[in-house]
């Protein structure tokens, strides 16, 4: 009958961030940039940093590993271009050791709704340089 009976539940989605950055500040991940591009972490490639989610929900966890010690490292969310304040309750992650992969749980100012310009903000005190992250978003 075209319908999608759900048994309950939490339904979650999940992204890959790829991208390289030689500065500490202003590390937006890019959002599924394409082979052609620089996935670019500067604010001004909409075409890289902004995602429009299709359903309303939250981001609830980050796993990130880069190539260098990026030190005490924040998580923030930008939505409809304004920067909102750390998800991490808990405070910044110390990613101390390079090449190991950090948890980030998000409990706090995580939230987002369907057709939201969503970007996803880093704040290390050391450049990541060559970086991947994995993220995991709820949907509600």
């Amino acid at each position: 009958n075209g319908s999608l009976a759900s048994s309950g539940g939490t339904s979650y989605h999940y992204m890959q961030h790829q991208w390289y950055a030689n500065a500490s500040t202003n590390v937006y991940l890019p959002f599924a940039a394409s082979v052609n591009e620089s996935s670019s972490t500067s604010d001004v490639y909409i075409d890289d940093t902004v995602w429009i989610p299709m359903f309303n929900g939250k981001l609830t966890e980050l796993k990130l590993y880069t190539d260098s010690d990026t030190g005490s490292t924040d998580l923030k969310l930008s939505v409809n271009g304004s920067l909102g304040s750390s998800m991490l309750s808990g405070g910044a992650v110390n990613c101390s050791s390079d090449k190991t992969v950090y948890t980030f749980t998000c409990d706090q100012n995580n939230t987002f709704s369907s057709g939201d310009v969503v970007k996803l903000f880093i704040e290390p005190t050391n450049a990541p340089l060559w970086s991947t992250a994995s993220t995991k978003w709820e949907i509600s």
